[in-house]
């Protein structure tokens, strides 16, 4: 399990970093939006993915730590 935790905490912090980097180039989803409509706009969806690899890279931590499940 820690090696898998040491893979996935890797890629969760290269994708972290990748979704940052195309945030950067694209403008921002306007105000006010529900969260049907925001989806439209590929801001949201690379913001939604950076959440996501932040997760994984949080999971990953969590199973470098605590290997055997305690």
């Amino acid at each position: 399990m820690r090696t898998f935790g040491l893979v996935f905490l890797a890629l969760g912090v290269a994708a972290f970093f990748y979704c940052q980097q195309q945030l950067g180039e694209l403008p921002a989803a306007p105000q006010g939006l529900s969260m049907q409509e925001a989806w439209r706009y590929p801001y949201s969806r690379w913001q939604a993915g950076q959440y996501a690899a932040g997760f994984a890279a949080c999971v990953g931590g969590l199973l470098l730590l605590f290997p055997k499940g305690r």
